[in-house]
């Protein structure tokens, strides 16, 4: 593809990622863009977010899940 259809489909999927990050709660999104965007690992974010580790582990392993759906739903035209 060229560069313009690269840029096109970049843009594209950077909507696509915040369109389905928009559908998580907060705490699974914070938990999911630290771990998963930023590259914390989930025992770095237990002492900044104050939350017990396995419940970090749960929201990331939930977020994952709806986010998997989200980006699913959104390319199927699913508007929710």
């Amino acid at each position: 593809p060229s560069w313009t259809a690269q840029a096109v489909e970049r843009r594209e999927a950077r909507a696509l990622v915040a369109a389905a990050l928009d559908r998580l709660d907060h705490p699974k999104r914070e938990v999911f863009v630290l771990h998963e965007l930023e590259g914390w690992s989930v025992a770095e974010l237990e002492p900044i977010l104050e939350v017990p580790l396995n419940t970090l582990y749960s929201r990331l392993r939930l977020a994952r899940k709806a986010f998997a759906a989200a980006v699913r739903d959104l390319q199927q035209g699913d508007d929710r």
